[in-house]
């Protein structure tokens, strides 16, 4: 599998081959019914801000 038409600017048809050839290589699927999450409410966001700072305290 050649993979440098993915580290090259080139075209962009040939990164988005590029790209489908290296997912088929190791046997990607796309998902079949994908639900969406309910919209975060502010007040969530303030929490999951808190607790992602909290834990990056070391020790």
């Amino acid at each position: 599998m050649n993979t440098t038409e993915l580290r090259s600017s080139g075209q962009p048809e040939a990164v988005m081959t590029a790209i489908v050839q290296v997912l088929d290589g190791f046997g990607t699927l796309h998902a079949e019914n994908v639900e969406r999450l309910p919209p975060v409410a502010k007040d969530g966001m303030c929490l999951l801000t808190w607790m992602a700072a909290d834990g990056t305290k070391a020790g």
